[in-house]
């Protein structure tokens, strides 16, 4: 990033991405209702923000964008960390009414504070993937 150049955020593309995966990533965080599955689930999670990252700078590029991989990253990652926050929410919302069992006895186990841990989990995951895919699409990786 040359010295004067400012980062970007583009709004209008991280809205017209950015809403989908919110709901796909609540969606995902309600899962946790079943409770037993909640390895699989957390691994979804994941995936689900990464891919946030990812389907934001391959939308982006496919328009005809130019994306630096600052703008990518720092995009991705708000995209990232909006998901982040719309799983943990499901994420609460499922464990609480699920409720988990120890030894027999039913207590709610969610943590609120869960929301913050996968809001600064998607920040970095989905930055991270925005970035690779940006510096992929634009041959700075070499897969041959």
């Amino acid at each position: 990033m040359q010295s004067g150049q400012q980062i970007k955020i583009d709004q209008p593309g991280l809205m017209k991405v950015g809403i989908p995966l919110v709901i796909i990533g609540f969606v995902a965080g309600l899962l946790w209702i079943i409770g037993l599955l909640g390895g699989l689930v957390g691994i979804l999670a994941w995936v689900i923000l990464a891919g946030a990252g990812w389907r934001y700078a391959d939308v982006t590029l496919k328009a005809g964008k130019q994306l630096t991989l600052v703008d990518a990253a720092i995009n991705g990652a708000i995209i990232g960390a909006a998901v982040g926050v719309a799983y943990g929410l499901g994420q609460f919302i499922g464990q609480t009414i699920s409720g988990c069992a120890f030894f027999g006895v039913r207590v709610a186990c969610a943590n609120f504070f869960g929301i913050f841990s996968e809001l600064f989990a998607g920040a970095i995951s989905g930055g991270l993937a925005a970035a690779a895919w940006t510096a992929y699409k634009a041959g700075m990786f070499k897969t041959k």
